[in-house]
Order: structure tokens, then C-alpha cells, then sequence
């Protein structure tokens, strides 16, 4: 529906679950739950008993995100690309 839209509408989109999707099987499981707030029990003190999360990201994997979202939005046109560089848009072997 959202593809449908934008291309009736003819702006661009950016389809994070299909990047985040495919980014999630090149890091396997392992790594990509790094990516995430999972705390081993004692680990944080927020959360004593541990937590494991899939939803909500730590900050390396919420930079990350946001990396790429700011990275597609000024591949667009959209807004100033100087706070970030390539790099930290893309990390190496993640595009």
C-alpha cells in the first residue's frame, strides 16, 4: 500500500523493513540481537532480572538506523547532508 502510494504521489520511499530485513540476515542472529536491548540479568541496573527486547534498539543499533534513514532522505534531496559522512550512514559491508 505505502510503494502504491508514494508512486500514485510520486515522492520517494524509503523500505526500511526490507533494508532492516535483509541487514538482520547478513548480521545472523548473533550479531543483529546486539543490535537491540537485550540486558543479561545484573547487566543493567534498570532492569535487574535482564530483558531481552526485539523491538527497542540500544544506541549503536538506533545510530545505525538512523544513519541510513538520514543517508536515503538526502540521497532524495531532502534536507543537508553534512552532519554525517558516508561512512557513518553506511557501515562497512551494509548497504
Amino acid at each position: 500500500m505505502v510503494r502504491e502510494l508514494a508512486a500514485e504521489l510520486q515522492v520517494p520511499m524509503i523500505d526500511l523493513n526490507r533494508w532492516t530485513r535483509e541487514l538482520y540476515l547478513r548480521l545472523g542472529a548473533e550479531s543483529s540481537r546486539e543490535l537491540f536491548c537485550h540486558f543479561e540479568p545484573g547487566e543493567h541496573a534498570y532492569w535487574p532480572d535482564g530483558l531481552a527486547d526485539n523491538t527497542h534498539f540500544r544506541e549503536d543499533g538506533a545510530r545505525l538506523i538512523a544513519g541510513y534513514v538520514a543517508g536515503q532522505l538526502a540521497h532524495a534531496g531532502f534536507g543537508s547532508n553534512e552532519r554525517t559522512t558516508s561512512s557513518e550512514r553506511t557501515p562497512a559491508g551494509i548497504a
